[in-house]
């Protein structure tokens, strides 16, 4: 295996990078941007050296699996750019891009730019048990050819931190075998944008809702330890395809994460379920596109196929302009203040009475509430419209679309998990809206699951049926 060291630590004052490292791969090209004139780099012995101005070079000829490019050094400010013919992997491909920082060390990467084939993981993280005061600071990543797997994180009891301007791929991130792209803990990224494809999958089983996922932001959901520190994302852009082939995975998996806004513009698929949400945050959550859980897995609350769970997590404002699909549509153990449908949401399975296009469910006796739901599109079910779990509350539910159910149109059910009652505000269908369902379209009865043993009571504050709503059922 041939490494490429990049380590640096002072900056020329013109204004330009001081020393180049050029590492051609068969009509390709790898450049390596170094700040220090006298940067230390080891190559293949048979590279070809030249110089150019201030640039110096090294070339390749021929196709390169054996390589593996690290930068670290304390003060460094490195970039990588690798051409459109470009092919690099490490050996079995980890690490074929090595980003660290040890100790207390801050290093600064202004760009990492793939136009080629990176046949292994590019990470970014700590090398040892960081200080605190450690850091990586990337202005760009921007993936146009192809990368395996990206990890970028800080592991460990010490937290340092990792700071990512952009982040985008616009060409394939595929990892057979497991995630494609993991962030893990204390990162900051300012933009994360897709218009390519990202796509992983595994064959670990993971019992209850703890699934791996293509992308996996906070921290890996294999570990059953809640984490005290959170990922930051300020926008996340979908405008590509994010799939996972698995059934007991997820698309896109966030926990512990922090974001201001996601949207997606066009495809989010998985067999398991096409977004989890676990002890996470989203001030505002946009479907445009199509998010859809195509499997048939059907395991208990949390790990139904469905097209997002929010567990344990809040949404200030949910917005639906697309599709949303799956076993159960939007799957609820978490607040939303504003719920808004102004598209279509569906429930796929008709072999239980406990599935919904929009289900509200108690977890952990963590009751899920909204303040106002209001549907100005299609919620189509093959069992219920909208499900409500004891110890749900809703404050305002305004229909003013369509409701289309195989069972009930809005329902409402007692299980053990809880023995709070189901807290609803106002019901107003307006006129022009409709509830189609095959057997009530309110049933203000609180049905009893089989494995049900407390007393619930149902309160609603009052129903509006506004002339002109037809309702059926």
């Amino acid at each position: 295996m041939k490494k490429l060291y990049l380590k640096s630590s002072v900056y020329n004052t013109g204004g330009v990078m001081a020393s180049s490292k050029k590492l051609i791969l068969s009509l390709a090209t790898i450049s390596c941007l170094s700040s220090l004139a006298l940067a230390q780099i080891s190559g293949p012995p048979y590279a070809i050296p030249y110089t150019q101005g201030n640039n110096h070079y090294y070339t390749l000829l021929g196709y390169y699996p054996g390589t593996q490019i690290e930068v670290n050094g304390n003060g460094s400010t490195n970039s990588i750019f690798l051409g459109r013919y470009a092919y690099v992997k490490n050996g079995d491909g980890s690490k074929t891009i090595y980003a660290y920082v040890d100790n207390s060390d801050k290093i600064n990467i202004p760009y990492i730019i793939n136009k080629g084939i990176i046949a292994g993981s590019l990470n970014i993280e700590n090398k040892n048990q960081t200080q605190k005061d450690a850091s990586i600071n990337v202005n760009t990543i921007d993936n146009q050819g192809f990368l395996k797997n990206a990890y970028i994180g800080i592991w460990g009891d010490k937290q340092a931190n990792i700071t990512i301007n952009s982040f985008s791929n616009s060409g394939i991130v595929y990892n057979s075998q497991d995630q494609a792209i993991y962030l893990e803990k204390n990162v900051q990224i300012t933009d994360f944008t897709n218009t390519g494809l990202i796509a992983g999958t595994t064959n670990k089983r993971i019992l209850g809702s703890q699934n791996v996922s293509s992308i996996q932001i906070g921290k890996d959901q294999e570990s059953l330890q809640r984490s005290s520190t959170t990922t930051t994302i300020k926008n996340f852009k979908n405008q590509g395809l994010i799939g996972n082939s698995n059934q007991e995975a997820n698309a896109i998996g966030f926990n512990s994460a922090n974001l201001t806004t996601f949207i997606n513009t066009q495809l989010i698929l998985s067999q398991g379920k096409a977004i989890h949400l676990e002890s996470t945050h989203i001030t505002n959550f946009i479907n445009r596109g199509f998010i859809g859980a195509y499997g048939p897995y059907t395991f208990g609350n949390t790990s139904n196929s469905s097209g997002i769970t929010i567990l344990r997590s809040t949404i200030d404002n949910f917005i639906n302009t697309g599709i949303i699909s799956g076993v159960i549509g939007v799957n609820l153990s978490g607040d939303i203040s504003t719920f808004i449908n102004t598209g279509f949401i569906r429930s796929t399975d008709s072999t239980s009475e406990q599935r919904a296009a929009i289900n509200l469910f108690n977890t952990d006796s963590k009751a899920p509430n909204i303040d106002y739901l209001i549907n100005a599109g299609t919620l189509d079910s093959q069992s219920q419209g909208i499900l409500i779990t004891a110890g749900s509350t809703i404050n305002n539910l305004f229909n003013t679309g369509t409701i289309k159910a195989q069972k009930d149109g809005i329902t409402f059910i007692s299980e053990n998990h809880t023995q709070n009652d189901i807290k609803i505000g106002k019901i107003i269908l307006t006129k022009d809206s409709s509830i189609d369902a095959t057997q009530n379209a309110i049933n203000v009865n609180l049905v009893q699951s089989s494995r049900n043993s407390h007393n619930k009571n149902l309160s609603i504050d009052s129903i509006n049926i506004q002339e002109g709503a037809k309702v059926s059922g």
